[in-house]
């Protein structure tokens, strides 16, 4: 499921027209770093990922609805890459992976 849940980020993101920098997931919360046009903010860009993946993952594994009331919850963390590199951002995402 992992795999599928990475595939429907992207493809989520691709939807908004962003591009994903880097994507890690974990058992229980996803890293996700992109590039978006200022055309949605933060919340909106959350509110639509978590919506279609949600939507997506209960159809194609059923027993994801007996197991969870929800998917995702309504948290999140957002920042910006204005006080630290972009690339230190991705370093970091990337080896959340290893952990």
């Amino acid at each position: 499921m992992d795999a599928r849940v990475q595939q429907l980020i992207r493809e989520a993101v691709i939807a908004l027209e962003c591009e994903v920098i880097a994507l890690e997931t974990d058992q229980d919360h996803v890293h996700l770093f992109i590039q978006s046009k200022p055309i949605y903010s933060p919340a909106q860009i959350m509110h639509k990922i978590k919506g279609s993946v949600s939507h997506q993952i209960r159809i194609e594994f059923p027993w994801v609805k007996e197991k969870l009331s929800s998917l995702w919850t309504r948290s999140y963390f957002c920042g910006t890459t204005g006080s630290v590199s972009g690339d230190t951002v991705k370093r970091y995402i990337e080896a959340q992976k290893i952990k």
